[in-house]
């Protein structure tokens, strides 16, 4: 870990190799962790591209339906029927006279009609097709992820903390929990914290005590040193849990 005394919420990330205060998870699509400083960005960021995809979805079904109306009706005549005749699939006008048929066999013809028309439609714009299916689902998996997000912020809680249920079951009280109103202004319109990251990650840090010795350990870049630095040396450069 970072050899630090973490505070409460936070966690040690492996893949960011740092502690985040107020952890929520790692997210590999932002190749970021999400914690106390950048979770309302994280769920703006959400809101907008769930809406994104619902709305290029709405878009492409439109398009598809703006086809299928546009075969309803031939330019000056009635109703498109389509048959099929030798195997080949023919067009027959329905004119006036069409009224005159036996209204089970309307019926039916209608509903072949529709298929067709649909077909067609399909056929028309079939990179669209594929395109608003694909949207279609995004927008189903992001709507549900940003809910999920929407919920924990009401909650007062994290990801990491909703999985592994922390407070089921009344074993733990959330004490940052302040009600719904005040979780939401909390989360989006509080003051964002600073960073306590370093600067400089190959920075040296004064460790504990070991053997009435002093060992300072350069921990960032993986080198250890062993050598007992002097009083002067001894500077303390005050790591903590960085706030993703």
């Amino acid at each position: 870990t970072c050899n630090i005394f973490r505070p409460p919420r936070s966690k040690h990330c492996n893949s960011c190799n740092v502690c985040v205060s107020k952890f929520d998870h790692h997210c590999p699509w932002v190749g970021n962790c999400i914690g106390e400083r950048n979770h309302r960005y994280f769920f703006l960021f959400l809101v907008s591209i769930a809406s994104l995809t619902i709305l290029v979805t709405a878009s492409c079904f439109r398009i598809v339906f703006q086809a299928y109306a546009d075969l309803a009706v031939l330019p000056g005549i009635g109703p498109v029927y389509s048959d099929i005749v030798n195997g080949t699939e023919s067009i027959e006008i329905a004119t006036n006279e069409s009224e005159e048929e036996d209204e089970n066999s309307m019926g039916f013809g209608n509903r072949i009609q529709k298929l067709h028309r649909v077909w067609l439609a399909l056929l028309s714009y079939p990179s669209i097709v594929i395109f608003g299916i694909f949207t279609l689902l995004c927008a189903w998996s992001l709507t549900s992820l940003t809910c999920f997000h929407g919920l924990i912020i009401t909650l007062a809680q994290t990801t990491n903390e909703r999985v592994r249920g922390v407070y089921r079951y009344g074993r733990h009280v959330n004490t940052a929990d302040d009600g719904c109103p005040q979780n939401w202004i909390t989360a989006l319109c509080s003051k964002r914290p600073e960073s306590l990251l370093p600067t400089d990650f190959s920075e040296v840090v004064l460790c504990d005590e070991i053997g009435n010795t002093l060992r300072d350990e350069t921990i960032w870049n993986g080198v250890m040193s062993t050598s007992t630095p002097a009083p002067s040396e001894r500077a303390q450069t005050g790591r903590s849990a960085t706030s993703s």
